[in-house]
């Protein structure tokens, strides 16, 4: 998201487990005025917070305009997004496919299964901590995580492209309390 605010474009974010940290998000780069968030937990009588986030994403993608749309349901129960009907996941790449807009599906598992163009697993590689209030016995604080991306699954035809596993980023991530 930083890196398509940054070229002026405009992302959504449609959050359907109120993950979201809009401090960390600016503390990473990320331009709020080109963001927009689309929020799904609230308490709904006949909707499930994944049924929101499915109608919201299909909205943001049909009316076009945006860089990247990400659906995040990583912090929604395994046993929830297992039910996601497959046609969902098929539509969702049928309606991206001949636009410049990237979905983008966080999940804990992979569930779009053989719908998504790219797989990418993330693996921690440290964590930082920082000492509150200089005691010992406090607890410390996260300051941020570093990562490496590898992919682990591409559809994408290129004549540069590793093969899956062998394709990792690192990267690092910072939390808004972090300075």
């Amino acid at each position: 998201m930083r890196e398509v605010t940054e070229q002026g474009e405009c992302c959504a974010l449609v959050d359907a487990g109120n993950a979201f940290d809009p401090l960390s998000a600016a503390a990473n780069g990320v331009n709020l005025k080109r963001l927009l968030w689309v929020k799904c937990a609230a308490p709904h009588p006949k909707l499930t917070p994944v049924d929101k986030a499915l109608n919201a994403a299909d909205m943001i993608i049909s009316a076009g305009g945006f860089g990247v749309v990400v659906l995040d349901l990583g912090d929604i129960g395994p046993h929830l997004a297992r039910k996601i009907p497959l046609a969902s996941w098929y539509r969702f790449r049928r309606a991206v496919e001949s636009t410049s807009t990237a979905l983008v599906v966080l999940e804990q598992q992979p569930f779009a299964k053989s719908c998504a163009s790219l797989v990418i697993t993330l693996q921690t590689s440290s964590s930082e901590w920082a000492p509150t209030l200089c005691q010992p016995q406090n607890p410390k604080l996260l300051t941020g995580s570093n990562f490496a991306a590898v992919v682990t699954r591409s559809r994408m035809a290129t004549s540069q492209r590793k093969p899956p596993g062998q394709a990792t980023t690192a990267f690092r991530v910072a939390t808004s309390w972090a300075g």
